[in-house]
């Protein structure tokens, strides 16, 4: 009973984290611009031209793809995590180890994350009006111009 309790436990750790990962942490251009717009940082201007903060939008790719990379660790260190056993290991030899294995995976994420980022020709891509009218969302400001001002003071 104690083996299957440990299953179910280790099971229910990494579904749930696979889910997120799968689901709620999508890398995929849709996605992450949608996020990106619910930011409120995307201003249409007088001549139907998007202007939007370019190392924003990239960062919030990265943080999509660092989400994604400290899901999957998190769910191959529950799975590897059964195979653990520290009998008679030294513990301040196994807390040593452990600071520097994770200084160095989250070295390995963070310069992956650079080089998607730097050859991904999908993020490096401007966001356009026609992208964000295919993806069903709109600019969370536009601006007038002068003359569009006056005009629609005219009419009124």
């Amino acid at each position: 009973m104690e083996v299957f309790t440990y299953i179910v436990s280790i099971s229910l750790q990494v579904a749930g984290a696979l889910l997120l990962m799968f689901f709620s942490l999508s890398t995929k251009r849709k996605q992450v611009i949608g996020r990106f717009v619910n930011k409120n940082l995307v201003i249409r201007d007088s001549d139907e031209k998007l202007k939007y903060d370019t190392e924003e939008l990239k960062n919030t790719f990265r943080i999509a793809y660092l989400n994604k990379f400290s899901f999957g660790f998190i769910a191959s260190g529950y799975l590897l995590g059964i195979y653990g056993n520290l009998k008679d290991t030294n513990l301040l030899f196994v807390m040593v180890g452990v600071i520097l294995g994770s200084v160095v995976l989250m070295l390995i994420a963070y310069f992956s994350t650079s080089l998607i980022l730097h050859f991904s020709k999908s993020i490096k891509q401007l966001l356009t009006e026609a992208e964000l009218t295919e993806y069903g969302l709109e600019p969370n400001m536009t601006i007038a111009s002068a003359k569009e001002i006056d005009e629609m003071w005219n009419r009124a």
